[in-house]
């Protein structure tokens, strides 16, 4: 019963941080973003990555209306929704990391029974690309929540 209600919670909470473009100017609560720093820790981890010198990349920060963005936002909302669209239900929002500088980044996508999904980014010709994807496993996320 309880791993259903933390299915639960967990996939509501991350359901309307996807869909939560409904107030773009929302900041993270010190919870959600020590339970993102939770995450992140986790792939750094799994993945052997650093994520010094990337920038997080909140999609729910650009402007709903596409003809707003900048080619880059434009871009990487492109690559965000495809990943999004092919996740399944309970998996975590991918959390993205973007170092502008270099053109390449990373997509942290967390499922619930721990696989740590990663996609690598690569920037030619003004797109955004996934290169390569990495699947690693890494802490369930009832033990991580638990910890």
């Amino acid at each position: 019963m309880k791993k259903i209600v933390l299915l639960f919670t967990v996939a509501m909470f991350f359901t309307l941080t996807t869909i939560g473009s409904i107030n773009a100017q929302t900041e993270l609560t010190n919870e959600e973003k020590e339970f993102v720093q939770t995450i992140v820790n986790d792939f750094e981890d799994s993945h052997s990555i650093d994520l010094e010198g990337y920038d997080f990349f909140d999609v729910k920060k650009t402007p709903s209306d596409k003809d707003n963005l900048t080619p880059d936002e434009k871009s990487l909302t492109n690559v965000y929704t495809d990943i999004v669209e092919n996740q399944s239900f309970f998996g975590i929002s991918p959390l993205m990391y973007i170092d502008k500088a270099n053109n390449n980044g990373y997509v942290l996508e967390k499922e619930l029974n721990g696989m740590n999904n990663l996609y690598i980014l690569s920037k030619s010709n003004q797109t955004w690309k996934i290169s390569d994807k990495v699947h690693k496993k890494g802490i369930d996320l009832d033990e991580l929540l638990n910890k």
